[in-house]
């Protein structure tokens, strides 16, 4: 992947850098300072993009971070002449669906062929020189973050050291966390709860109690697993629908279903 888009780097950057027409969102083409530091999801795109998925833009100060639905890419940005300017682009190498491959590409070259940028509050529409546009909505409005206590959360993902493992096959275990200061923890094969008290961007989970069921070895285990994260303050991570709790090298992450709208 990482020859391809080093060729597709070739190929943009014989491309003309951005395009001075107006792309339609009403405002301006921002500075850096605007954008560094905000995350925008695609909310719709001409030609389209694949049914289902959605390209995420992470501005860093000085990296655009990019996913449109299968690899990890990223490079270099600025702001020029009111045209987006990436630099060469990495790309992890992971195998998808070959209409995902080909979005990647895709996205790459849009994005490295210096496209006009405007925006208008938290829009942000992207459009190169032939056209094609990409319409986005800062990540903070088009998916907000789900409130930690009241949400049922589906554990998904369990956190060792700097490894992570998904649930055993068919196991599934929920976390809630009450209004009155307690935890619950639904299955695999036990329930535990205990009392928590939640801060600032951390939860103290307290001794808990749980049923005695015994069940698989894998499912116990990772039980097990769930319970040690439950243990002492932890830091909480809340981005849209995913929740990470982490602390002592060990923690989880879990899941919401999205919002409407």
């Amino acid at each position: 992947m990482r020859l391809t888009l080093a060729l597709i780097l070739a190929i943009a950057l014989a491309a003309a850098c951005g395009d001075d027409t107006p792309v339609g969102t009403g405002g301006a083409a921002p500075s850096a300072a605007d954008l560094a530091g905000r995350v925008f999801l695609s909310t719709d795109a001409d030609p389209p993009l694949v049914a289902g998925t959605v390209v995420r833009l992470t501005f860093d100060d000085e990296s655009l971070g990019v996913n449109a639905g299968c690899n990890s890419m990223g490079g270099p940005w600025r702001i020029e002449d009111g045209a987006l300017v990436v630099g060469d682009m990495f790309s992890t190498e992971m195998a998808c669906e070959p209409e995902l491959m080909d979005q990647d590409t895709r996205v790459a070259t849009f994005l490295m062929s210096g496209p006009a940028v405007e925006l208008s509050g938290d829009e942000l529409v992207l459009q190169d020189a032939d056209g094609a546009v990409i319409r986005f909505l800062d990540r903070e409005v088009a998916d907000p973050d789900r409130a930690l206590v009241g949400t049922v959360w589906t554990i998904d993902t369990l956190i060792s050291a700097d490894a992570a493992s998904s649930m055993p096959a068919g196991a599934v275990a929920t976390l809630e966390i009450t209004e009155d200061g307690r935890y619950l923890v639904s299955g695999p094969c036990n329930t535990t709860s205990g009392p928590v008290e939640v801060g600032d961007g951390t939860a103290t989970f307290g001794q808990g109690g749980s049923t005695m069921m015994m069940c698989e070895p894998d499912v116990m285990a990772a039980e097990a697993a769930i319970q040690a994260v439950l243990e002492g303050e932890r830091d909480i991570s809340i981005e849209g629908p995913r929740l990470t709790i982490t602390g002592d090298a060990i923690g989880l992450a879990a899941g919401a279903e999205p919002t409407d709208g």
